[in-house]
């Protein structure tokens, strides 16, 4: 099994930029598991994508990215969330873990869906 740090990540390069002021996040990229799955991965990430933006603050005073690391269980809900990479200001780490938080609990994965494909890596860019 591969590693999060062998995964290949959003970078703050090719995620998407918000407006001034405004909160941006990318969607969450999946660690781990077999590429066979990656349709009905993609699919359940859209899902948690649109999932996390509605709970993500509209307007930030800071600019800054966080990155989180964060898995789901069977059912849905957080299992554990963390600053993987710090935007350098505890404010904005702490906005981006609550967006996360609030978000839970997320719709439950496809059931076939294995359980190290529930971990889940996103970039918050506070612009």
């Amino acid at each position: 099994m591969e590693t999060a740090a062998q995964q290949p990540l959003l970078t703050e390069s090719n995620a998407p930029v918000a407006e001034p002021a405004t909160t941006q996040a990318a969607p969450p990229v999946a660690v781990g598991g077999p590429a066979g799955r990656a349709a009905e991965r993609d699919d359940y990430v859209r899902l948690l994508w649109s999932r996390i933006m509605r709970f993500r603050p509209e307007r930030v005073p800071f600019a800054g990215t966080a990155r989180l690391h964060f898995t789901l269980g069977a059912d849905g809900s957080l299992q554990a969330v963390e600053i993987s990479a710090s935007s350098g200001s505890g404010l904005l780490d702490r906005i981006a873990l609550d967006a996360v938080k609030r978000a839970s609990p997320f719709p439950l994965p496809p059931a076939d869906l294995p359980m190290d494909m529930l971990t889940f890596e996103i970039p918050f860019q506070f612009r």
